[in-house]
């Protein structure tokens, strides 16, 4: 399931994640409101948008690996690989 604010460019259609700099509450309170940029922006290739547009919270890990690769096809290679490493490391 998402947890961080997110955003779909509107020219290519990729993702745009909005991330604070801090998760813990007593930093937030205190730092964020003092920092020019409080958010990293991060934002995803075309394989990451479609990655992370296939978590809804209603399917799992395995279906999404396997709507990924069905929808790449050869232009990715081991699928279920890349799309556990993506969900290990997105916020």
């Amino acid at each position: 399931m998402r947890q961080v604010e997110w955003e779909r460019n509107t020219e290519t259609k990729k993702i745009i994640l909005i991330v604070p700099k801090f998760s813990n509450v007593l930093l937030r309170k205190h730092l964020l409101p003092r920092l020019n940029k409080p958010h990293f922006i991060i934002k995803l290739d075309e394989l990451g948008s479609f990655v992370w547009e296939q978590c809804d919270g209603k399917r799992n890990a395995k279906q999404i690996a396997e709507a990924f690769g069905n929808h790449f096809g050869e232009k990715v290679q081991e699928p279920y690989v890349r799309t556990a490493k993506f969900l290990h490391n997105a916020p």
